[in-house]
């Protein structure tokens, strides 16, 4: 674990499979907070718990959808986002 990556927020675009969700993974197992997006919601869950991130079932193909998204994990970092995962 890097002792830098403590305590700080990463937010993951598309982390319910795949690349995204191998990044969830070792973004939780450096010790981040993290919150994930993903569409299916029964993938979603199960990234979630498994990993203890937070899952935010979002269509990024709808701006109000990511604007939301976006709002939402800052306020679980809060007010701040540390890393972007897209």
């Amino acid at each position: 674990m890097y002792p830098d990556l403590a305590n700080r927020l990463a937010f993951v675009t598309g982390g319910t499979s795949g690349i995204g969700k191998a990044c969830v993974e070792r973004l939780r197992a450096e010790g981040m907070t993290v919150v994930f997006t993903g569409r299916s919601v029964e993938r979603g869950e199960a990234v979630a718990a498994a990993t203890g991130a937070t899952f935010l079932r979002t269509d990024h193909r709808d701006r109000a959808q990511s604007d939301r998204a976006v709002e939402e994990a800052r306020r679980v970092g809060g007010g701040r986002i540390d890393v972007l995962v897209a």
